[in-house]
């Protein structure tokens, strides 16, 4: 057993943070489990960054039944945030039926399926592709459903240049998505995604956006191509810090997107043999663990508990 995995979880579970520490996120928990989805334009509202207001979405939708979501957007038809939140439910409701494998690994009834919530979404999503305040949350939707439906790496850096128009500059979700959408396993390339990942990256600023090239490396070393070794030479070792490193200047944030970048550059410290900065990382995070990306670790439990211990001495 290798190092990575490409299934959905790690063999060594760890305990995820629900809501990443933040008040809305857990607000929008408790509201998709109550069902008051109509609850969730006020919360939305008070959210501090898009990628509080993505990350309270998206455990929403995972909590609350999607017939509940599908009643409250029937009366709110063509409304673009509606039409946002009940197309992102299906495309959610579609990936639980997927799985987060590899494209081998899933069958053609899950296709099926996946392929129909995630064509009802692009349907119901269009009337939120217009200007209105958090439009970059609907063409991070887009973006995705660009990727699921298999339209191709231009088209999905398209959607991502409208969102980033929009006003998307900065936020992580929808660049995270776009990479995802023209990396090789998605029919672009490694080079596609390195040059998206270095595009955005600016190591001199406080800024979030740095974890790509982190992800950027965990894709190609998953991939099962590169050399042996190759996630903790010293090439990429030091990239891999330059990115770490950016998230102690003064600024950076701690809202949804910090969390998740601190995540990433947790996990690829250790990977890379940079313990000392993924011990720094996770006492930062405190019990702010997320899913993504330490799935991609076999031994991820052991590797966050083995931080935690360097953090403490």
């Amino acid at each position: 057993m290798g190092l990575f995995s490409r299934t959905s979880k790690p063999s060594t579970r760890f305990v995820e943070s629900p809501d990443l520490g933040i008040a809305t996120v857990t607000e929008a928990l408790a509201a998709g489990k109550a069902g008051e989805i109509a609850q969730f334009e006020g919360i939305a509202a008070r959210a501090e960054s898009l990628d509080d207001i993505h990350a309270a979405l998206t455990r929403m939708n995972d909590a609350a039944d999607l017939d509940r979501i599908q009643a409250w957007y029937d009366t709110k038809q063509d409304d673009p945030f509606a039409s946002t939140v009940y197309a992102q439910a299906l495309v959610q409701a579609g990936w639980a039926i997927r799985g987060h494998g590899m494209a081998e690994t899933v069958g053609a009834r899950k296709f099926e399926g996946f392929f129909g919530y995630l064509e009802a979404a692009e349907r119901v999503l269009q009337p939120a592709l217009t200007p209105w305040a958090s439009a970059p949350l609907s063409w991070c939707t887009a973006v995705l459903l660009g990727r699921g439906l298999q339209y191709g790496p231009s088209e999905v850096r398209a959607r991502f240049d409208r969102g980033v128009a929009a006003g998307g500059q900065s936020f992580l979700a929808l660049h995270e998505q776009a990479l995802q959408g023209i990396c090789e396993k998605w029919s672009g390339s490694h080079e596609q995604m390195f040059a998206f990942a270095r595009e955005h990256r600016d190591t001199s600023a406080p800024s979030p956006l740095n974890e790509l090239i982190g992800i950027a490396h965990l894709e190609y070393w998953v991939s099962g191509k590169p050399p042996r070794g190759y996630i903790s030479s010293a090439a990429v070792a030091q990239e891999l810090a330059d990115a770490a490193a950016s998230s102690w200047l003064p600024g950076f944030p701690d809202d949804a997107a910090g969390v998740i970048a601190r995540n990433t550059f947790a996990m690829t410290s250790y990977v890379s043999e940079n313990k000392a900065e993924g011990a720094h990382q996770i006492d930062a995070l405190g019990d702010r663990i997320q899913d993504w990306p330490w799935y991609y670790l076999r031994t991820a439990g052991k590797a966050i508990a083995e931080l935690r211990t360097l953090a403490a001495e």
